[in-house]
């Protein structure tokens, strides 16, 4: 599967689509062994919005400070939430943080922003160039990007 992976507090978070999340998990046990590690399911840990747009800069500034990052997969915080910068030529960003906090920040953001569904995220990845594994995609590349 294709995923972000990221650090947040002293734990690590793969963020991946859902039909892929069971499987993932599985195979990372596989490689577990002695180590103090353990792999769970955090969906309802943290929620995560998918945001684009000029129009949202400036709400997103007010919240995350005027430094937003201009550099793919750079990451800022405000209290428990994160913000990432992902790729493309329109500002796109990946937010994720506890439920109360996301409310927030969603009540701040419906001034100039609309919910608009998968299909345009979609739409947005594959103008960016990110590549993403699909179930019929499963199992033919293999690719690591370190930043």
């Amino acid at each position: 599967s294709s995923f972000i992976l990221l650090a947040r507090g002293d734990g690590f978070y793969l963020f991946l689509p859902r039909q892929h999340l069971e499987d993932t998990l599985n195979r990372l046990r596989r490689f577990v062994l002695r180590a103090r590690v353990t792999l769970e399911d955090a969906s309802e840990a943290l929620i995560r919005l998918g945001l684009a747009g000029d129009a949202l800069t400036t709400d997103l500034q007010t919240v995350f400070g005027s430094d937003l990052p201009s550099q793919s997969f750079a990451v800022v915080s405000a209290g428990e939430m994160l913000l990432v910068r992902l790729p493309g030529t329109a500002p796109r960003w990946l937010a994720l943080g506890p439920l109360e906090a996301m409310k927030d920040l969603w009540e701040r953001l419906q001034a100039r922003g609309a919910p608009v569904g998968p299909e345009a995220w979609a739409l947005l990845t594959i103008q960016a160039g990110e590549p993403f594994v699909t179930a019929e995609t499963a199992e033919h590349f293999l690719s690591l990007i370190h930043i």
